[in-house]
């Protein structure tokens, strides 16, 4: 359940992401890497968006931890990947539409917003890629 819109998003996934969830099939009986409890209710906002934090926490100290021995000089986050994923999305022609779906905005406009400085290279490249034959 995405937590700003407190909506449902439905993600396609391709086959190596199927493979990953079918070895871990059956290990718990709620959620797929039981990141979360059993007993979570994720009808109950408040407490879902609570032990999210928790969980995107914990993640987010490991994360700056291997980054640091790694010799990343730059900050780690699952929001940074977030947005190194939509970037380079983008930079591969996927439709900004499209990657506002993926990322669960409430439209397009705000993918756009947040996302802007990258456009002009993309719409460069998709004009480059007209290939008009004068």
């Amino acid at each position: 359940m995405l937590v700003k819109t407190r909506s449902r998003n439905t993600i396609p996934i391709n086959e190596q992401a199927m493979t990953i969830l079918e070895k871990w099939k059956g290990r718990h009986k709620v959620f797929v890497f039981g990141l979360l409890s059993d007993s979570c209710d994720i009808s109950d906002g408040e407490e879902f968006l609570r032990r999210r934090n928790a969980i995107t926490s914990s993640f987010n100290k490991s994360l700056k931890r291997m980054a640091e021995k790694a010799g990343i000089g730059k900050k780690v986050t699952f929001h940074v990947s977030r947005h190194t994923w939509a970037v380079l999305a983008l930079e591969k022609g996927v439709e900004i539409s499209k990657i506002s779906r993926l990322l669960g905005h409430s439209s397009t406009m705000v993918t756009e917003k947040v996302y802007a400085e990258f456009l002009p290279d993309t719409l460069t490249k998709a004009v480059q890629n007209l290939h008009f034959d004068i």
